[in-house]
């Protein structure tokens, strides 16, 4: 525990984390899939009343959570321009705050599965806080932040209050587009990686595009991360859609 607060440049540092899909890893994504599936049941079974609290709940505990990283960073004397949240997952928490006070809207009902479903799973299994003991600050943040998007958008799918659509896809990536563009001359002002537009950062999916695209950051490498994330986004609408088909199927039978 004297390891807790401690902060690790990525690729500069002495001393593990914790590797992929080990004891350490395994055990986080079974408290955090637990978290989220008794949090989807609970959701499910309740009245309009508790799924207004619980979505609500939900989105401030996550926008709250990113407020106390930045305060930590400032106590653990962080350096100035890193963990800024200018991740996909941080805009999440914006979009999903909007979600939870007007859940009538079709735009963000549409696009957060999307935009935010594949990125923060991933996250949940390759986080890059394995530079991290497996009882860390960062670590603890990252799995609970992920688990708290992932959790959201399962809720409000599983509850059928999310339905995809195919247009979803178009618009999510239309919003990821702008992002791009404000993050990356961030990036590249601040010598930073948000995003991953200017490294994989050791996330062997992201490498073997770096390596088709030059092994370079640039126009290329921009384009083969939309293309990854297009495809993302097309395996996201197929998987929910059957679900969909599949349980409305049983309920009719």
């Amino acid at each position: 525990m004297d390891q807790f607060f401690i902060y690790r440049e990525y690729g500069v540092f002495e001393g593990k984390g914790f590797e992929f899909f080990s004891g350490p890893h395994l055990a986080w994504l079974a408290a955090m899939f637990g978290f989220i599936a008794v949090y989807t049941v609970i959701y499910c079974r309740g009245n309009e009343k508790r799924r207004d609290n619980m979505r609500k709940g939900l989105a401030l505990f996550i926008i709250l959570f990113e407020i106390i990283q930045q305060c930590v960073n400032s106590f653990l004397k962080v350096p100035a321009g890193v963990y800024l949240p200018l991740e996909v997952c941080s805009f999440a928490e914006y979009f999903i705050l909007a979600d939870a006070m007007w859940p009538d809207n079709r735009i963000t009902k549409q696009f957060i599965p999307y935009a935010f479903l594949p990125s923060a799973f991933m996250a949940l299994i390759q986080p890059t806080a394995s530079i991290y003991p497996p009882l860390s600050y960062y670590t603890v943040h990252q799995f609970v932040m992920h688990a708290g998007i992932v959790c959201y958008i399962i809720m409000r799918f599983a509850a059928d209050e999310i339905r995809p659509r195919y247009y979803g896809i178009w618009l999510a990536l239309l919003i990821v587009n702008i992002l791009i563009i404000p993050v990356g001359y961030i990036d590249a002002r601040l010598d930073q990686n948000y995003m991953f537009l200017m490294s994989h950062q050791g996330n062997p999916v992201l490498e073997a595009i770096w390596n088709m695209c030059g092994g370079h950051p640039g126009i290329l490498y921009t384009f083969g991360l939309e293309v990854l994330v297009a495809v993302t986004m097309h395996i996201t609408y197929i998987v929910l859609t059957i679900v969909n088909k599949i349980r409305f199927g049983v309920r009719k039978q």
